[in-house]
């Protein structure tokens, strides 16, 4: 792959929302090659597999044009959750590595499913192993940290007509001046989707940052439907 410049963000970089688009795109291929993507499993089960934990891990930055490859395996395969590593890497070594959770949802109530309801093949058995553990996530926003709302259109939705997981990401990091970006590094960040969002939902975005690090909290009314935390 190479990093095209739809890729690339305000310092001509494979950034955060890039990485974890191209991330995402690997691991639907990644289903797709055991017929467990959505456009497959939803005719065959009336389920899908559904991110519930995201954390990724910088160890340098591309830039625009450079190539690299993605690859995505099972960490972990439970009754109700999947483990997924995914490895972004060049001819150099190691550029990103990122952790996800993964859940299986029933199409029609939205309820969770266990693993062995959907289409995944009995065989597959995980074969990667990682030290990365997600976090507790904590830290809390209050009220004062409110930035603004958001009204969920048809540009933040996927094939599942809910909000697409990096639109989660993206909504997140809008809440942040430019010159964060230009001026600092991420090196880390983590998010928790904790319920699904459809059009219509207005959305409240809470940003804190200190020490170090950055807190994101998204709220449908008083509820937390998503946290983040950015470390830079």
């Amino acid at each position: 792959m190479k990093v095209e410049a739809s890729l690339t963000d305000v310092n001509c970089q494979l950034g955060l929302v890039p990485a974890l688009t191209v991330v995402q795109d690997n691991m639907c291929e990644f289903f797709k090659q055991i017929d467990c993507d959505g456009l497959s499993m939803v005719p065959k089960c009336n389920c899908f597999f559904v991110l519930t934990k995201t954390k990724i891990l910088f160890h340098r930055f591309l830039n625009w044009l450079d190539l690299f490859s993605v690859k995505t395996e099972f960490s972990s395969i439970g009754k109700v959750k999947l483990g997924l590593s995914a490895v972004v890497s060049d001819s150099v070594g190691l550029v990103a590595e990122c952790v996800q959770e993964m859940c299986a949802m029933d199409a029609s109530s939205r309820s969770l499913r266990v693993i062995g309801s959907t289409a995944l093949p009995e065989d597959i058995e995980a074969t990667k192993t990682t030290e990365i553990r997600f976090q507790k996530l904590v830290d809390d926003c209050v009220e004062s940290d409110f930035v603004r709302e958001v009204i969920v259109n048809l540009s933040h939705l996927d094939f599942y007509k809910h909000v697409n997981n990096v639109e989660y990401v993206r909504l997140m990091l809008s809440t942040l001046p430019l010159e964060f970006f230009e001026d600092l590094k991420i090196k880390e960040f983590e998010i928790h989707y904790i319920s699904e969002c459809v059009s219509g939902d207005v959305l409240r975005l809470y940003t804190r940052v200190g020490n170090g690090r950055v807190v994101f909290w998204i709220k449908r009314e008083d509820i937390v439907i998503c946290k983040g935390v950015l470390t830079f």
